[in-house]
């Protein structure tokens, strides 16, 4: 009896952990409404842009001279543009680019900033003096100025323009990250493994960094509305994905404004998943700060 009650306990044990999951997830979607929407809307964006072949319906690149400039339609659902191709598939696809961008451009401004803002008051009074300035400087420049002027120099692509939104990025998640770090510098447990005689490093890894990835999470979220938006922005004024590579802010250029008039659909659906992805991000950017921060976490 007792063999066959442990072994009904066991068995039942990872049904109460999916029931406690579960809860908990409903409950934080009771609370956060719009985070909840924003994460399904996320969810799905990524997996148009994981299974981009099978719901596109169509190559993205595919010409058809027979079909330019057709109206929204049940064979092309968001029209074609003035090549002939279709606008749905060229979205879908833009999609995996601007969530590429995104991805690798979040992981080189956390990543370097991060370290520059754990390092800078670890370091020194003099060393985070000058590796402040640095920063300073490049807050001095608007980041979409300061965006072209990088790609001007690694030249259009979408590895520059990965590149050069990730250098753009480093200047905040750096900011937020070293004061974050000066609180946790000087909290007891801190003084408390300084005089124990734990190595910086120790201290860096073990005891700071765990402390400041709340913040780090929100910037990751919201970066990625920045990064889409930048990319948009890039591509627009072509210096971002070259063509016919299927880009958001590629579409918004060039042919959308000469036929604007003759073929809306050719700007208003790519805005559109440009504002859709955008806010999508911020929402759930604004739901993971009110869900991780103890000041908000009862307002």
């Amino acid at each position: 009896m007792t063999a066959a009650a442990g072994a009904a306990r066991g068995a039942g044990a990872p049904l109460v952990r999916r029931r406690s999951w579960l809860e908990r997830v409903g409950r934080l979607s009771r609370k956060y409404p719009m985070g909840a929407v924003s994460a399904v809307a996320l969810v799905l964006l990524v997996g148009i842009a994981i299974f981009a072949g099978p719901v596109a319906r169509a190559d993205p690149y595919q010409v058809g001279l027979g079909g330019i400039l057709e109206r929204p339609s049940g064979a092309h659902w968001f029209g074609t543009d003035n090549f002939g191709r279709d606008a749905f598939a060229r979205i879908v696809y833009g999609a995996r680019v601007s969530l590429l961008v995104g991805t690798f451009s979040v992981a080189i401004g956390t990543g370097f900033g991060t370290v520059i803002g754990i390092i800078s008051p670890v370091a020194g009074r003099w060393p985070d003096y000058v590796i402040q300035r640095f920063i300073d400087a490049l807050f001095a420049f608007p980041p979409i100025i300061l965006s072209i002027a990088i790609v001007s120099v690694l030249g259009a692509g979408v590895t520059q323009v990965t590149v050069a939104i990730g250098i753009v990025s480093i200047p905040r998640v750096a900011r937020v990250v070293r004061s974050s770090t000066l609180g946790v510098l000087s909290l007891p447990y801190v003084e408390a493994a300084r005089t124990i005689g734990a190595r910086m490093p120790r201290i860096m890894f073990r005891h700071i960094l765990p402390n400041v990835l709340a913040p780090v999470v929100i910037l990751v979220s919201a970066g990625f509305a920045t990064a889409i938006l930048a990319e948009a922005s890039l591509s627009f004024l072509g210096l971002g994905t070259p063509p016919p590579t299927p880009s958001w802010g590629q579409m918004l250029s060039g042919a959308a404004q000469q036929f604007v008039r003759q073929a809306p659909w050719m700007a208003v659906f790519p805005g559109l998943a440009i504002t859709l992805a955008v806010l999508a991000f911020n929402l759930f950017g604004d739901a993971m700060r009110d869900a991780l921060d103890p000041r908000l976490r009862g307002s």
